[in-house]
């Protein structure tokens, strides 16, 4: 009985709990979710600008220089400047792809 108690008071927890937001002199009491709700969309909408950017553009492989387009969770993928850790779909290899230059097109 203990135990349904403890379950119950962790998922019943963030419910309860309150944040203090300030904003210029005065502080105000919120609830956790309508500083939650607004931050997860602000994020979800952000994810799917910015994939949707890295997904139009055209990467070349640097082993075989297959030209192809990453999903777009490549916007998790490590990056330095322009150029991206993914995965070639042609040949399989991990590696930095640079942006094709214009005129290219995928051999």
């Amino acid at each position: 009985m203990k135990k349904s108690y403890r379950i119950a008071l962790l998922f019943m927890m963030p419910l309860l709990t309150s944040c203090e937001v300030h904003f210029g002199a005065k502080s105000y009491d919120v609830p956790w979710w309508a500083v939650t709700i607004p931050t997860v969309l602000f994020c979800t909408i952000v994810f799917l600008f910015v994939g949707k950017g890295i997904a139009s553009k055209l990467y070349r492989c640097p082993n075989c220089k297959y030209s192809f387009h990453p999903s777009r969770w490549a916007i998790f993928s490590v990056h330095i400047n322009s150029n991206r850790v993914l995965r070639c779909p042609h040949c399989n290899r991990k590696g930095f792809c640079s942006i094709a230059r214009d005129g290219e097109e995928s051999k």
